[in-house]
């Protein structure tokens, strides 16, 4: 029995992601359901945490939630239910891109569960209609339409699950053509990820965690937006993974939480020392490509200083010839 529950324990870690915790799991009073093999399993509560970044206003919450898991033979793990989560300010939860990957999850792990059902028509709908035009209850009716079933008991799921969309709607830019510079958003868009061959990614934060780790290849740079950072120093290592996927045919990813500073002057910096480019001719490429860019003044000082230093190789290969 002890061994049973350990395996049990170690297929419910296994669903959960790297930001979660597993704070208690009970095993509840065994059962038999009536299904095609009426087989035996197991049936456990879990309280799961999560502590992440809101998407509105930056504040760091917790979730807890209560799952209602099967392990089933073959330590398979199912969701029965998830009940209402709370968190440590008191605020209502937002969306996050953490939920995102959660439900690409479920999505590949239960292809007949009402909620990925919901979140793909969800996204073809708003995908479709002008955002500008309707509102949020439109989209939903809209939603029940093609789902040809009604949704009031989802109106809280499909509400983060739209904060959700409309951010990966929020289209990374190509700034050349294997390489893509964007938010966590993107960077949880597996779908999006696939369609455009992207087999790198280059996390330049602390705050956001890799989302697909056994899928993709990553770099991760664990940073903080400040004009203290010191980025200049992981720079070369950046450049050569960037590089790497370039050579290999694949396409590379370079994001941030908002694809704005850390990540652009990492791509800044790439496009200095790729196709030796000032300074100036890199800033202008990259924000005729993704005009939100704007490195921290700490940032620019430091690119400044990158760009000295190529100059000062290029003199000496010049010497040298």
């Amino acid at each position: 029995m002890n061994c049973e529950i350990e395996e049990h324990l170690q297929a419910i870690l296994n669903i959960l992601s790297p930001q979660d915790n597993l704070t208690m799991a009970v095993r509840l009073q065994p059962v038999n359901v009536e299904t095609v093999s009426s087989v035996n399993h197991a049936r456990y509560l879990a309280i799961v945490s999560s502590a992440h970044c809101r998407k509105i206003n930056l504040q760091n919450v917790r979730e807890v939630v209560l799952l209602g898991l099967d392990c089933l033979p073959n330590n398979k793990v199912a969701e029965r239910s998830t009940t209402s989560c709370s968190n440590e300010t008191g605020d209502d939860l937002g969306a996050t891109s953490a939920d995102a990957e959660r439900l690409s999850h479920d999505c590949r792990s239960d292809e007949n569960s009402v909620e990925a059902r919901i979140y793909e028509h969800l996204k073809e709908v708003m995908q479709t209609v002008d955002l500008d035009e309707v509102t949020s209850r439109d989209i939903r009716l809209k939603v029940e339409e093609t789902m040809r079933m009604k949704l009031d008991k989802y109106k809280d799921f499909i509400s983060r699950q739209m904060m959700v969309i409309m951010g990966q709607m929020d289209k990374a830019s190509q700034i050349f053509p294997y390489l893509y510079l964007g938010t966590e958003w993107n960077a949880c868009d597996w779908q999006w990820l696939e369609n455009n061959g992207i087999k790198y990614i280059v996390n330049v934060t602390n705050e956001v965690e890799n989302f697909f780790p056994a899928r993709l290849k990553y770099l991760k740079i664990r940073v903080s937006d400040e004009a203290s950072t010191e980025l200049l120093k992981y720079w070369n290592q950046t450049n050569q993974f960037i590089k790497e996927a370039k050579e290999k045919g694949s396409s590379v990813l370079v994001h941030c939480k908002k694809g704005i500073s850390r990540s652009s002057s990492t791509v800044i910096a790439f496009a200095m020392k790729e196709y030796g480019w000032a300074l100036s001719q890199a800033i202008e490429h990259v924000k005729n490509k993704r005009g939100c860019i704007t490195p921290n003044i700490g940032f620019v000082e430091q690119l400044r200083t990158f760009e000295g230093s190529l100059d000062k190789f290029k003199i000496y290969l010049y010497l040298t010839l």
